[in-house]
């Protein structure tokens, strides 16, 4: 178990991660109708991860957007 001490120290090596940011992979048009782009790479511009583990990230972190798609 962490002392006061202990969590104030590793706070200042250890910065939180900002929200998850999934903007950069939707495009919109002129009416808001919002997509994902056609040209993303997996493993280059995103990961794709199971249900579970999603909801745990985004109760951590948070998110601007939740992407979510049917994956076979």
């Amino acid at each position: 178990m962490l002392t006061d001490e202990d969590e104030d120290l590793q706070a200042l090596f250890y910065e939180k991660p900002s929200l998850i940011k999934n903007e950069g992979l939707l495009d919109e048009d002129n009416i808001g109708k919002v997509w994902l782009k056609s040209n993303l790479v997996e493993h280059f511009d995103f990961e794709v991860v199971c249900q579970k583990v999603w909801q745990h990230l985004v109760s951590w972190y948070s998110t601007d957007y939740i992407v979510c798609r049917v994956l076979i």
